[in-house]
């Protein structure tokens, strides 16, 4: 007897465990999948490039004047510089910062959220943005809008309070040259023509500009983070068919299991045909065409070491802290579900014994 109630006692803590461990899987997998969908809306577009920084503003909105037609608009230009100190003559405080100067959507430069405050309107080359923590150090305050802070020989007021990754100072300069531009367009390979005609417009030469696909990546790994689910949905219309094959001498009895396995089964096919992304782009036009993935791949070698050489910008640091962030939690989820799984079906496999062979067990 007591034997059976020590094992009655352990099956209750296997499920207990069990639900901790699906609890734990869901809410690494959601967050997952939530973190995947803003990467994606934050990055739907294309970076241009270029090898030296030889835009103006003013070469931009003739560019944008010129294909509006078209639909081609640059959202977005900016440049990097160098860090340098930013100081607070008032309280005699400085912290090291980067300035970027930029044109058009600040949002554009990195993924940011905004605290408090506004965004810099376009010819407000007094007005600034800086980071949350620059501000803290600066002005002991979370909200230091309206302030002045000097950077090298300039003065500018904050207007507004951002939260992003690393120090920085984004400010409105008309005389600036921009080598980076963003351009909201979903489907890059579509669009090189057009971008190159627009770089043509500005004056830059098409030779020495590189696009990075930014929603590409970010669409594949939005696809990624749903892999968990798959398996777990084709494993549930797994067992609901098998629980309606062994109930098939009823029709009473198999009909709900047929019916739920089935529709299960036709919402993972939705779900697959609504998430997978398969760019056209690695289509080639024969099949026969064996050298088209090669060159594919030797296309992807040469873009990976370009880019390896360049600074990284803000945008691609955060995209792969995101990437590492993401797959961290699809890997507790994958751990923790098949975990839970194998706990379930040890409770149900104890469960079904006889009395006798518990007490023997």
């Amino acid at each position: 007897m007591a034997t059976w109630w020590y094992c009655k006692m352990r099956n209750k803590r296997v499920w207990l465990r069990a639900a901790l461990l699906a609890a734990v899987s869901l809410t690494s997998w959601l967050m997952a999948l939530g973190c995947a969908n803003r990467l994606a809306s934050q990055y739907a577009g294309v970076s241009v490039r270029l090898a030296e920084a030889a835009v103006t503003a003013k070469q931009i909105r003739q560019a944008n004047e010129q294909s509006a037609s078209s639909g081609l608009v640059c959202s977005a230009a900016w440049t990097r510089g160098l860090s340098i100190l930013a100081e607070n003559a008032a309280f005699g405080l400085e912290t090291k910062l980067r300035i970027l100067s930029v044109y058009g959507d600040m949002r554009e430069v990195a993924p940011m959220k905004l605290l408090c405050g506004s965004f810099p309107v376009e010819d407000d080359t007094s007005g600034c943005l800086i980071d949350a923590k620059s501000a803290w150090k600066l002005f002991h305050s979370g909200d230091c809008t309206g302030a002045s802070v000097s950077a090298g020989d300039a003065r500018y007021t904050v207007r507004g309070i951002v939260e992003t990754y690393e120090p920085v100072l984004l400010i409105r300069n008309q005389s600036a040259k921009f080598e980076n531009l963003e351009f909201a367009m979903p489907d890059p390979s579509a669009s090189r023509q057009a971008i190159e005609t627009y770089l043509y417009r500005c004056g830059s030469s098409a030779e020495s500009e590189m696009l990075v696909e930014n929603g590409l990546a970010a669409r594949i790994v939005r696809g990624a983070a749903w892999i968990p689910l798959y398996p777990a949905a084709a494993a549930a219309a797994v067992w609901l068919f098998f629980c309606a094959w062994n109930k098939r001498g009823s029709a009473r009895s198999s009909l709900p299991y047929w019916i739920a396995g089935a529709s299960i089964a036709a919402a993972l096919v939705c779900l697959l045909v609504r998430t997978a992304y398969w760019p056209q782009s690695f289509l080639p036009t024969k099949w026969s065409d064996f050298s088209f993935w090669p060159r594919l791949i030797e296309g992807w070698r040469e873009q990976w070491k370009a880019l390896s050489l360049a600074t990284p910008l803000p945008k691609e640091i955060q995209f792969f802290q995101s990437i590492r962030r993401i797959a961290f939690l699809l890997t507790v989820a994958l751990l923790s579900g098949g975990w839970g799984v194998s706990s379930m079906r040890l409770a149900a496999a104890r469960r079904r014994l006889p009395s006798g062979k518990m007490n023997e067990t």
